[in-house]
């Protein structure tokens, strides 16, 4: 399987623990040792810095992966993402094994078992955030962005969120861009979003998050236990604003405490109603 290539002489301890290592397939790959290559990896030749058995057996699965899959314009650690579940041990950057590990906690045994499936039976067909992101809502009954989050994610991971499937209307008016999601166990809706269409500016500031109409101003704080409601403080036991990585989202029974909303949900779609404000 491997022609190895160095610059001194190969250990038969190295040797050794090459015979432990997991490989997608039996195909040729040969590896040069060097430490400032000018080539580029292709499909049968890779050049590593150090020989190390596990920057060998990474460096040949990832190019094995690409030569068998297309990753076509998908973040690198997609191809991680899938190659960790090939080969039954996750390998690649921080961010894939913590996004490894958030989906093992996530999933049943069942569930696990079932995406192992689908993983291994992943065809020639382009594999992107979007098709693993349908793959996975199909495994957890439910959808999710997981994928597509975290490709737009540049720093750190995107928790494993699910999304209610309905549309959101506000007054009657269907609203694409309002998102609710369940979180530890609360339904947030989308507060950057939504707000605005209840006739407040909302957004990010130097003591927490603002929300403002002509006369009603709110203050949600980084610090959890309070609201400021023009200008008084309010004490509370859970927060009504939530900030998961750069997004801030509003809890369902908040929503309708302090943003003098109805709801009524139906199969398909879940109303947004305004009252009049006080």
């Amino acid at each position: 399987v491997l022609t190895i290539y160095a610059q001194q002489a190969i250990s038969k301890d190295f040797l050794k623990s090459l015979e432990n290592l997991k490989f997608l397939n039996d195909e040729h790959i040969a590896i040069i040792q060097e430490k400032n290559p000018v080539a580029q990896h292709d499909e049968r030749l890779l050049f590593l810095p150090t020989l190390t058995a596990q920057a060998v057996e990474q460096e040949v699965i990832l190019s094995q992966i690409h030569s068998q899959y297309n990753f076509e314009n998908s973040p690198a650690w997609l191809a991680e993402v899938v190659a960790s579940y090939l080969v039954k041990d996750t390998i690649g950057s921080e961010k894939t094994k913590e996004m490894v590990q958030t989906l093992k906690d996530y999933m049943t045994a069942s569930q696990q078992l079932a995406w192992q499936e689908a993983m291994d039976n992943l065809g020639q067909e382009s594999i992107s955030p979007e098709t693993m992101d349908k793959l996975l809502s199909t495994v957890l009954n439910g959808k999710t962005s997981y994928f597509q989050l975290n490709a737009a994610q540049e720093n750190g991971t995107y928790p494993l969120l699910m999304e209610d499937e309905r549309s959101i209307y506000v007054d009657g008016i269907h609203k694409k861009d309002v998102h609710v999601i369940l979180y530890e166990g609360q339904v947030l809706y989308s507060a950057d979003t939504l707000l605005p269409y209840l006739g407040y500016t909302a957004g990010e500031g130097k003591n927490g998050y603002y929300v403002n109409s002509d006369n009603r101003t709110f203050r949600f704080p980084k610090e959890s236990g309070f609201y400021v409601f023009n200008q008084r403080r309010y004490s509370t036991i859970s927060d009504p604003i939530i900030k998961i990585v750069d997004h801030y989202y509003v809890e369902e029974a908040w929503l309708q405490r302090l943003f003098l909303v109805e709801l009524q949900k139906s199969d398909g779609r879940i109303q947004v109603l305004t009252q009049a404000q006080e």
